[in-house]
């Protein structure tokens, strides 16, 4: 795979909403656009989240672009924030393709170099601690091709690779045991509504992705 805008990605962008505006009714209302979804996060205090509805639909091009844009422009009018210490800016990766070794190979290049991604996107200690765990090296070897594939076919009994049940480390695999949706989740940047700093954070993964895969 030599060429990012073959790859299918989707994100998650949250904001934090004045106590004035009523999250609720505005998620009733639906003001969006065709094809994403605002719901409520729990997370925050008065926040919403907004993502496409089809998992995964995007592709990385002019009109994806532009919707996170319009997506942006959406949440800064109803005077969205985004708290960077304490929330992240996730992209998820469509990996039903991928091959278990193609995974497996993602993983252990996201683990080799994930102390100089740690502080290249300066990830504050409490996300490290509690939402994004770093991968441990131990878990990791643990997991083999087999016991991969088992978990992507449905297998939810619990092993010793703890990653595969663990949603909160800074790759997380967790979403490969859902058939229909199959993701790899980067979850190691910091929140944000800067359109730049988002499409910088696409680039990046979407080309460790890339790599990644042809290191195979």
């Amino acid at each position: 795979m030599n060429n990012i805008a073959k790859i299918r990605f989707g994100i998650e962008i949250e904001a934090e909403l004045p106590e004035s505006i009523d999250v609720n009714k505005l998620i009733d209302r639906n003001i969006t656009l065709k094809g994403w979804e605002l719901i409520h996060d729990a997370s925050l205090k008065n926040g919403i989240e907004v993502k496409p509805i089809i998992k995964n639909k995007l592709f990385y091009n002019d009109n994806s672009l532009l919707q996170i844009q319009e997506v942006l422009t959406l949440l800064k009018f109803y005077r969205g924030k985004a708290n960077s210490h304490s929330e992240g800016f996730h992209i998820h990766i469509d990996a039903k393709n991928f091959t278990n070794k193609q995974i497996l190979n993602i993983l252990y290049q996201f683990m080799k170099q994930q102390n100089d991604i740690i502080k290249l996107f300066k990830i504050p200690s409490l996300r490290l601690k509690n939402m994004c765990q770093p991968i441990r090296k131990k878990e990791l070897n643990e997991l083999t091709e087999q016991e991969l594939n088992k978990f992507r076919k449905g297998n939810t009994y619990r092993n010793l690779s703890n990653i595969l049940d663990n949603k909160y480390c800074l790759i997380n695999i967790c979403h490969l045991n859902i058939a229909d949706y199959q993701t790899i989740e980067f979850k190691c940047f910091n929140n944000t509504l800067n359109f730049k700093k988002i499409k910088k954070n696409i680039l990046w993964t979407l080309n460790f992705v890339k790599d990644s895969l042809e290191r195979e």
